[in-house]
């Protein structure tokens, strides 16, 4: 089994969120909009599928297909995006993105995966990348080898997190050789070339993902083992490097490419300060993003406080800038950041696609500990509320029509065109709207 392991060393942080006990609806104080790009293809202004809505990462890379169809949002490796074009052709609302690699498409599955990857600020792909090419792709030009530079280091001269798998030093940015639009270059190159030079040649593919979008204030309090800081060094110019990277990658790869990364949306949805000095680059860098330690906050009233504002302001600033956004909130189960210590029971499941739902995004969960068990709705370990089956549809609830509802602490709910959704977190049965809401659980009621 592959380790269920993404980098985020460990720096996943919670947002503060209101805890007043009246019924309030969330909506976001972020900065105006910024102009339309265009033209922009439909999945770029608006996300095609209904709630509920599941991804997968990394879990289905091969097969022909009908498994990711069962999905509204698919992270596949870019040595098979063909399983992504297979997939759409059996479920049109859909979104898929790839991870690059040093690799041309469509190797086998024993290798799909072993190649050199392309994270956001690390990846092998990087620090393999010993002499320069010539890229063939519009734009990219010659790409200078990895340099020692390009590693994050500490003040003591020591790299930053992992001697064997450098961060990269995204205080280094503001030029086509620094390393922050260097990496983005090099990725876009690979990127390509997953893709055989083109998007339109994988009608399946809207997007590139990254792991690890770490912003500086997950990382400002970190230490090297003897103790060693950034030193002086502060977070304007680490954020700017991270947005100049995705505005690079944007610029290369065009506006109809959807940029997607783990801890993308925590800057924009207040989850972390942004210390950077391009305006709205907190929101406007990425358009798809993930929050990977969320499964201890499913049981947690203080932790719906926490997420829910944050999933809600991240997709309301999609809507002010003219572009989707797509967010992702994860539930492991035995393995992973903040798992739950045991494979998911079905009221796990039914809280984890509650905080989703009503946060207004999609839900990734792992039964227990590897991908392969992502939790499929209308396959393996699936619950009837995630739709694809006889008793509920695929998108069955639809679009939403009201804001998530805080309606006392520990109790929320969300209405959609198909129905409703509520959340109980307290140790009481709750009863609303003419139903009764179990203690600890959640309810998905039709109509």
């Amino acid at each position: 089994m592959r380790p269920l392991v993404l980098l985020v060393v460990a720096l996943l942080l919670g947002g503060c969120g209101d805890t007043e006990s009246d019924t309030e609806g969330f909506t976001t104080t972020r900065a105006a909009p910024t102009t339309r790009e265009s033209p922009a293809a439909p999945y770029v202004t608006k996300d095609p599928a209904d709630f509920p809505k599941m991804a997968s990462h990394l879990a289905f890379n091969f097969g022909n297909g009908s498994t990711n169809a069962h999905f509204a949002l698919n992270v596949v490796r870019g040595c098979n995006p063909e399983v992504a074009d297979q997939s759409i052709v059996l479920n049109p609302k859909q979104v898929n993105f790839i991870v690059p690699g040093t690799s041309v498409s469509s190797l086998s599955p024993t290798d799909c995966g072993a190649e050199d990857g392309f994270a956001v600020t690390y990846g092998s792909g990087y620090s393999s990348h010993s002499s320069a090419i010539v890229s063939p792709y519009r734009g990219i030009g010659t790409i200078r080898p990895f340099s020692d530079r390009d590693a994050a280091l500490y003040e003591d001269g020591t790299r930053a997190f992992s001697e064997n798998d450098p961060v990269l030093n995204m205080f280094s940015n503001g030029n086509d050789n620094a390393t922050a639009e260097w990496a983005a270059r090099l990725k876009a190159h690979w990127t390509l070339a997953d893709l055989n030079g083109s998007l339109r040649k994988h009608p399946g593919m809207q997007g590139v993902w990254g792991d690890n979008f770490l912003w500086f204030n997950g990382v400002a309090q970190q230490k090297s083992s003897e103790g060693s800081t950034f030193g002086d060094l502060d977070g304007r110019s680490w954020d700017d490097g991270l947005v100049r990277n995705f505005e690079k990658l944007r610029a290369l790869l065009g506006p109809n490419m959807l940029l997607g990364g783990n801890g993308a949306p925590w800057a924009c949805s207040g989850s972390v300060d942004y210390a950077g000095d391009i305006p709205n680059g907190d929101c406007t860098a990425a358009d798809a993003g993930m929050w990977e330690d969320t499964s201890s906050d499913i049981y947690s009233p203080s932790g719906w406080d926490a997420r829910i504002p944050q999933f809600d302001r991240w997709i309301k600033a999609g809507a002010r800038q003219g572009r989707a956004k797509y967010g992702v909130m994860v539930e492991y189960g035995t393995a992973g950041t903040g798992n739950l210590g045991h494979p998911l029971t079905a009221t796990d499941e039914r809280l984890g696609l509650a905080m989703a739902t009503i946060g207004g995004i999609h839900l990734w969960a792992v039964h227990d500990g590897d991908w392969d068990t992502t939790v499929v709705p209308g396959g393996q370990f699936g619950i009837p509320e995630m739709g694809d089956n006889a008793a509920y549809a695929r998108g069955w609830l639809g679009q939403p029509t009201s804001d998530p509802t805080r309606v006392a602490f520990g109790k929320w709910k969300r209405s959609f065109g198909g129905g409703s959704v509520y959340a109980n977190l307290t140790d009481t049965a709750w009863r609303t709207d003419g139903v009764s809401v179990p203690p600890r659980n959640a309810l998905f009621v039709k109509g």
